[in-house]
């Protein structure tokens, strides 16, 4: 039967080796979650500004003589 010092011997020398485990690399791939989440911001900040202005801008007028104002000539009358 083993002894109580050699029980402690082996905690000891497991604890050992578990903190002498190889130093971890620098992980390349982390992600900067705060500049990630400003970028992503003002993107749709953006986004949202260009959408509200070509809202506001309107439909362009159609000059006679294109291809729509013909199709849409086409769909409206009647049959």
């Amino acid at each position: 039967m083993a002894s109580l010092g050699h029980i402690l011997v082996f905690c000891v020398g497991l604890l050992t080796m578990a903190k002498a485990e190889s130093p971890k690399e620098h992980d390349p791939f982390t992600y900067d979650y705060q500049s990630l989440q400003i970028g992503g911001l003002v993107i749709a900040g953006i986004l949202f500004i260009l959408g509200i202005l070509i809202v506001l801008t309107g439909e362009p007028d159609e000059e006679e003589g294109t291809f729509r104002s013909s199709i849409r000539r086409l769909s409206t009358r009647r049959r």
